[in-house]
């Protein structure tokens, strides 16, 4: 979450948990975080700490609802009805047809480094059942997914890459349900820039290995 966002979320009830500059991999920290909550608490949203989130108490209600009367696991952002596993895989590739094809969702990304103006991604029709969401935002039905004992896979060797795919093929494979939200949220990231990078190309082997 970006600072100027935490006392708004906060006016809603909301607890949160600032990891400020973390270099742990995703899924230890996401694993820790989801696994030692209390039992009674019932959502937890996972997100990268470069969005800001408008605290509009509709939208969280209206995610709630979906969640509850589509009796969903997992809720996001963006993400596809599909999922072909291919030689480079970004969950809006993997499809039989082209980017985006058979996606579903909307995210805002920022266009200037004082977080003033933005442009709209809007990816296809939603709230929609998806099989594949993007990570940057993960809203966890806790007691459905830990009944379940599904964690994110540590194993990954890429720290901050494919704990979100292979974390939505470990939901699907334990038959439970996602699902695309809307909650209106602002990323200062573009997505990624570069697939040639070690981590990313370790994590998208071993990502073919376990799935293709």
């Amino acid at each position: 979450l970006l600072t100027k966002d935490i006392k708004d979320i906060k006016k809603l009830g909301l607890k949160t948990n600032i990891i400020k500059g973390n270099t742990k991999p995703l899924a230890n920290v996401y694993n820790s975080v989801l696994y030692s909550l209390d039992k009674d608490v019932e959502y937890l949203i996972l997100c990268h700490d470069d969005i800001s989130i408008s605290p509009n108490k509709e939208d969280f209600e209206r995610s709630i609802r979906i969640m509850k009367e589509g009796d969903y696991a997992l809720g996001g952002l963006a993400g596809t009805k599909e999922c072909v596993i291919k030689d480079k895989n970004l969950w809006h590739l993997m499809n039989d047809v082209k980017p985006f094809y058979n996606a579903s969702g909307e995210v805002k990304h920022y266009t200037d480094k004082n977080y003033d103006n933005y442009f709209n991604s809007k990816f296809g029709p939603y709230p929609e059942r998806v099989i594949l969401l993007d990570g940057v935002f993960l809203w966890l039905d806790v007691k459905k997914i830990r009944d379940k004992n599904i964690k994110f896979d540590e194993s990954c060797p890429s720290p901050f890459h494919f704990y979100d795919l292979d974390f939505c093929l470990t939901i699907n494979k334990n038959s439970l349900k996602m699902t695309t939200l809307s909650v209106k949220v602002v990323h200062a990231s573009h997505g990624l820039s570069d697939i040639q990078n070690e981590d990313w190309n370790k994590g998208n082997e071993w990502f073919k290995q376990k799935w293709g």
